[in-house]
């Protein structure tokens, strides 16, 4: 039985006009508790020519339980009806909730954080791309423009009303702006201008505006995915019982699960950990590295966990510091791009072991924080 039934089940024990039913037994039992003169008069003529009465020792007692009976079917109808509307109203959020959240988990299905996001994101439209990046962007904008994929949470639709705007615009200047080259490739730069260091001023106010649009898709498509992740899963968590948090650390366990596969301590940073920098390496020895800094900032890799967020975060600004000083202190000694090392050719002896020196620090703070992270996720998601 659902509770639009329930309350109509109340209904038929508290009809419109219950206030008047109870103040009608109220006002009969106090009548019953006080016995008029008249009364008094009339039951002695009774009960002198006829003995009989009109009323008995037990009115006020019957006049005490009227007014007691009242009361309570006054407050039990009150408090359940009351108790049933919230309970209804926090079906009918809940049903809202769930309505949402199908809608926003097919919305990071189609439009995650890696694909055209990611593109957007690292790609500057001074270079040639690629039609199909923008593949899933040029999909949002076709199908996420009707009341279907519309969510019921206003702040949740405003925020995709922006994103979807924001998508528009870039492929509209892109489609004004962009010059298709061969085979499926596409360049802002115009034909005439290919290959020139010095590019005329609205070519490159152009490439300005194009990356412009990039990041604000790309920051709008963050925003929405972190309050759809706050609103839709997290604000839920002190409104539900101990099943339901066992959902939410079920998905940080995932998360982590998947953090390990793409970095564990084996391989990359084992090899942080022991390298000298001073000596030559493999660079696709630090690539997961880069992945990790690519992928685990955007709003699909948040731990709902904020413990485990903040020392995800951390690891990441490590990474990111170590990797920078790599990309400053050493180069690529091959054609191929396989090997790096010091400067050491444009570099002294002492500013070398000081570049060693700093590199070889910086991937130890990297390995000191991907196990505090490792050692703070499996604290939190094991209590």
């Amino acid at each position: 039985m659902n509770i639009d039934k329930i309350i109509e089940i109340i209904k038929l024990f508290k009809p419109s006009f219950y206030n008047k039913i109870t103040w009608t037994i109220v006002i009969a039992g106090l009548a019953l508790l006080g016995t008029p003169l008249f009364e008094k008069i009339l039951n002695a003529i009774l009960e002198k020519e006829y003995s009989i009465t009109i009323t008995d020792d037990k009115d006020s007692l019957i006049g005490v339980l009227l007014v007691v009976i009242a009361l309570i079917y006054s407050l039990i109808t009150s408090y359940f009806e009351k108790y049933l509307l919230h309970k209804q109203a926090s079906l009918e959020k809940k049903s809202i909730i769930e309505k949402d959240n199908i809608l926003f988990n097919k919305f990071l299905k189609e439009l995650p954080s890696n694909g055209s996001i990611e593109f957007l994101k690292t790609h500057s439209f001074g270079d040639s791309f690629q039609l199909e990046e923008l593949r899933q962007i040029m999909d949002f904008q076709c199908e996420w423009n009707n009341a279907e994929y519309e969510f019921i949470n206003e702040d949740l639709e405003i925020i995709r009303k922006e994103l979807y705007e924001n998508i528009s615009k870039f492929i509209y200047k892109n489609s004004m702006g962009s010059y298709s080259q061969r085979n499926g490739w596409f360049s802002t730069i115009p034909d005439n201008c290919q290959g020139e260091w010095d590019l005329p001023k609205q070519v490159i106010e152009k490439i300005e505006e194009m990356n412009d649009l990039a990041n604000k898709v790309v920051e709008s498509h963050q925003e929405l995915v972190r309050l759809g992740r706050r609103i839709l899963n997290i604000s839920n968590l002190n409104n539900q019982n101990n099943i339901s948090k066992e959902k939410y650390i079920k998905k940080d366990k995932e998360l982590f699960e998947k953090f390990l596969l793409c970095l564990p301590t084996e391989g990359t940073i084992e090899f942080i950990r022991h390298n000298d920098f001073y000596n030559m390496f493999r660079d696709s020895k630090i690539e997961p590295l880069h992945k990790i800094v690519r992928f685990w900032n955007s709003a699909e890799y948040k731990f709902l966990n904020e413990n485990i967020e903040i020392y995800k975060l951390n690891l990441i600004e490590k990474i990111k510091l170590f990797l920078e000083e790599i990309s400053d202190k050493t180069f690529y000694i091959n054609d191929e791009f396989e090997f790096r090392q010091l400067n050491k050719k444009y570099n002294s002896y002492e500013q070398n072991m000081n570049n060693a020196k700093v590199l070889n620090n910086l991937a130890d703070d990297v390995y000191k924080a991907h196990q505090e992270f490792i050692i703070e996720c499996n604290k939190e998601l094991n209590k």
